[in-house]
């Protein structure tokens, strides 16, 4: 199993994959967009996903200190309906 993790921020985006073991995570590659334009993500992670032959996304999902979701979470949430 191939696992791609995904940071969503509000300039970019990190992403982060492991080994075929599944032991080690280490870092990707940043891509970096505007106005949240996710068509450009879609696409880029659409690529990253084929070449890398990933079979599992995981979206981390931002909470605040009380573990309320705020801004963060909902823009992860937004990004993970498309």
């Amino acid at each position: 199993m191939r696992v791609l993790a995904l940071d969503l921020g509000t300039k970019t985006l990190g992403l982060a994959t492991c080994d075929d073991t599944n032991t080690i995570t280490y870092p990707l590659t940043t891509l970096k967009y505007s106005d949240e334009n996710y068509n450009y993500l879609l696409d880029e992670l659409e690529k990253i996903i084929n070449s890398r032959k990933i079979d599992t996304l995981v979206l981390g999902l931002p909470k605040n200190m009380d573990n309320s979701l705020g801004f963060a979470s909902q823009r992860s949430l937004n990004f993970k309906k498309l």
